[in-house]
């Protein structure tokens, strides 16, 4: 695509001419006459310098610099591994010629996840079969007293026959002192049912919080930003 400039950018030109400059293989600028006639006009330095005055980005698919190129100013490499963005006034990221900001790669926070579930499902854990031990002990009975009433047996022959010291018809009784003693009990293993416990679905976390691509589809080229 042609570059139009005002006269003044090429004096040498005709009065009037509409300057449409342009670059070929060879690297110099030209332009059109009227006629047709194709001109070189990059022995002008002041049309390529009103092509490209002070602050001007140039790009170019070589390496070699537009000093070189054009035979003109004084330039330093522009924008180096990014893209360039219009200036928009109302948005603060792009008000400001050569503002910067952005990434490559960007890590979401949890308030940049979409509202989601996490559903997992009601499930059982088994409880294999298994045994109780219990260790061997001794069950311990303190010293104690029984108590019986006197009582009246009557024999065959009529004659009743007390079994205390006592009246007939039940009076007097006994009373016998216990010794303490220690029950010794084995131990023994009391077998336990396997069953099955009911668990509460619960979410677990994922996701490793590894940063995300986040670039745009893009093409390399080289820029400069004309400094003098």
């Amino acid at each position: 695509m042609p570059l139009y400039l005002p006269e003044e950018a090429a004096p040498e030109l005709p009065p009037g001419s509409r300057v449409a400059l342009y670059a070929k293989t060879d690297s110099l600028l030209y332009w059109k006459d009227a006629a047709g006639t194709e001109r070189p006009v990059a022995s002008n330095a002041s049309g390529a310098s009103a092509a490209w005055p002070i602050g001007s980005i140039f790009m170019n698919i070589t390496a070699t610099g537009p000093a070189t190129l054009l035979g003109i100013g004084t330039w330093a490499r522009f924008g180096e591994g990014r893209i360039l963005v219009s200036q928009k006034s109302s948005d603060t990221d792009f008000d400001v010629a050569e503002e910067t900001g952005g990434a490559k790669t960007h890590t979401q926070i949890e308030a940049e996840l979409a509202t989601h579930t996490h559903v997992q499902n009601s499930h059982n854990h088994t409880q294999d079969a298994h045994n109780h031990t219990q260790d061997s002990h001794n069950h311990t009975q303190n010293q104690h007293q029984h108590s019986q009433d006197a009582n009246t047996f009557r024999l065959n022959s009529g004659v009743n026959f007390t079994t205390t010291a006592g009246t007939t018809g039940g009076a007097g009784g006994t009373t016998s002192m216990e010794t303490p003693t220690n029950q010794a009990a084995t131990a023994t293993n009391q077998a336990a049912t396997a069953t099955n416990q009911a668990a509460t679905a619960t979410n677990q976390n994922t996701g490793s919080g590894t940063a995300m691509n986040i670039m745009n589809p893009y093409i390399v080229v080289y820029m400069w930003k004309r400094t003098a």
